[in-house]
């Protein structure tokens, strides 16, 4: 499988359903961020990345030929011949995907080993890591889907990558949002 499979995937309402409900975690957790009572940067990305494996669950866990698993306390869907994990990656419109650590759990070092395994001219890019950034004030900024092969000592860990959404491109993510969702309103 290459690139262009997974990019494929993203057009389908398997990679929709995947980013709307990344955008509807961000809304949600912007909406209920509340510095007053203790939440900070560190307790946003907590409650981001928890809020974003709950959406992903109910919006994909009917999806036919999908499972979800949780290895080593990770989250991951495996679909037709791939593994996607989810990972933030920052906070800041100027945060970079290629400063995502890879070699900070055995989940991580174990899918850049795997995607590393592949006979010569025949690449087996199996695991992709989708990676979002964002933060309380304005929400989620990026999406990236890319395919790490290194950890990154030298340079970018990405044999290649492909942003999906960007606050930069003045795109309006609401689109992709299910019809039934509305952010929660704020007293």
């Amino acid at each position: 499988m290459d690139q262009s499979d997974v990019l494929k995937l993203m057009d389908e309402p398997f990679g929709r359903k995947m980013l709307a409900s990344i955008a509807r975690s961000y809304e949600v957790r912007r909406h209920t961020h509340d510095e007053s009572i203790g939440d900070n940067a560190m307790t946003f990305g907590m409650n981001v990345r928890f809020t974003v494996e709950k959406f992903l669950e109910d919006e994909l866990a009917t999806h036919p030929g999908l499972t979800i698993a949780r290895p080593m306390g990770s989250f991951q869907i495996a679909y037709r011949e791939h593994i996607f994990h989810f990972y933030k990656f920052g906070m800041h419109v100027n945060d970079s995907i290629d400063n995502l650590s890879l070699d900070d759990s055995t989940t991580k070092i174990n899918l850049v080993i795997d995607n590393q395994m592949s006979l010569p001219g025949i690449p087996t890019l199996r695991h992709w890591i989708v990676a979002h950034s964002g933060n309380p004030q304005q929400g989620l900024i990026e999406v990236y889907i890319g395919a790490p092969n290194t950890l990154g000592e030298h340079g970018s860990p990405w044999a290649w990558r492909q942003r999906l959404f960007s606050i930069h491109e003045q795109l309006d993510f609401r689109s992709i949002l299910p019809t039934f969702f509305s952010p929660p309103s704020v007293n």
